[in-house]
């Protein structure tokens, strides 16, 4: 398959965006490695731990990274953009309407049940991604041990960052040695 111009980035992304109810990264993934197949599960893991790391929205930093890697600058503004484009009405119409309607218990209802729908789809993300370090004890301990230290311990994200960024090249440093 060729490479997806910033057109087909465009198109793609907002159907992301489009279908990201409660978080776009399961539907990223789903669309970028099984649907489209532009990038295989293990690729798909590298670029997101980058775009975790770097400041802001993951799943932004994810479409400005894949459409850099396909389409240059103008690729990584058409995925930024179709991703967000959408969206950003919805939440304006929302915003409106939630001012008109947002005292109605009915209202608070439905968005307690968005919540846990988001929550199930971020841990099927979570999951999908474990898959793509199968057999690799050595990422399979850093996650294990980001997930202790961010949802168990309550560690800030950047002391997570400093102590397993260096445990995590360590590690890669010694089972490569050893493997190599």
């Amino acid at each position: 398959m060729a490479a997806p111009d910033a057109g087909m980035l465009f198109v793609q992304f907002a159907k992301v965006g489009l279908s990201g109810f409660g978080g776009c990264l399961p539907w990223a993934q789903r669309a970028l490695v099984e649907q489209l197949r532009w990038l295989d599960q293990k690729t798909f893991t590298e670029l997101l731990g980058i775009a975790q790391v770097l400041p802001g929205p993951n799943v932004c930093n994810l479409a400005l990274i894949v459409g850099t890697q396909f389409a240059g600058w103008r690729g990584a503004a058409a995925a930024l953009g179709g991703l967000l484009f959408a969206p950003c009405l919805i939440v304006l119409a929302l915003g409106a309407a939630y001012a008109h309607f947002g005292h109605q218990p009915q209202v608070h209802a439905a968005l307690s049940g968005m919540a846990s729908v988001g929550a199930g789809l971020l841990l099927a993300s979570a999951l999908s991604l474990l898959r793509g370090l199968s057999g690799r004890w050595a990422d399979v301990l850093l996650a294990m041990a980001a997930c202790s230290a961010l949802g168990v311990l309550g560690w800030s994200l950047w002391l997570v960052l400093a102590v397993l960024v260096p445990a995590a090249l360590a590690l890669h440093a010694y089972t490569g040695r050893r493997d190599g």
